[in-house]
């Protein structure tokens, strides 16, 4: 009985040593938004290379047309603000352009916004006034060489309960200027 008991746990301890030699193998436990950025990535790959797919079928390739979007401004066209003060923002940035570009010819000079683009001045988390600010694009043809596209940004502030008074630098403020060749014009006029 002893014998058989003896070889018994022998048999099992052979059996049973293989069986602790192996490691566990559980899967890395993934949370909902580890899944949910794994399927949102997925996603997004196969709408871009679907999207390629079918430009590459139909012939477009507008890579160039995007980067020259991204790296000038737009060109506008429509003068948007019916404010009583309009005429006199636009005048003031055909002044100044001029003073910079005396021999480049004015094709327009508008305003893209219906009213003033108003952000609210925080002080220790209070609000303590108002910056207003108004955008205002003249675009030049220069000779025959090229256009000018000119940004000019008028910005005013008021304290809360004050009248508002002109930045001083930023009435009007010339915040940028693309100097753009005939063919980048074509390009990002439409």
């Amino acid at each position: 009985m002893k014998k058989i008991l003896i070889f018994s746990l022998m048999a099992f301890g052979m059996f049973a040593t293989p069986v602790l030699a192996q490691n566990r193998t559980q899967k890395a436990k993934t949370t909902v938004a580890g899944k949910a950025r794994k399927f949102w990535d997925n996603a997004k790959k196969s709408v871009q290379s679907t999207t390629e797919q079918i430009k590459d079928e139909l012939g477009i390739d507008n890579t160039d047309h995007d980067a020259l979007r991204r790296k000038y401004m737009p060109i506008y066209t429509d003068n948007l603000y019916k404010g009583g003060d309009a005429n006199q923002l636009i005048q003031a940035c055909r002044e100044i352009f001029y003073q910079k570009y005396p021999s480049s010819y004015i094709q327009t000079s508008v305003i893209p916004q219906d009213t003033w683009k108003s952000e609210p001045v925080k002080e220790h988390g209070s609000i303590v006034g108002y910056l207003q600010s108004m955008y205002c694009y003249v675009l030049a043809k220069d000779g025959n060489d090229g256009y000018i596209n000119a940004e000019f940004t008028f910005q005013r502030y008021k304290r809360v309960g004050e009248a508002y008074e002109h930045v001083e630098g930023k009435w009007p403020g010339m915040t940028r200027v693309d100097i753009l060749t005939p063919e980048i014009y074509d390009k990002i006029k439409d």
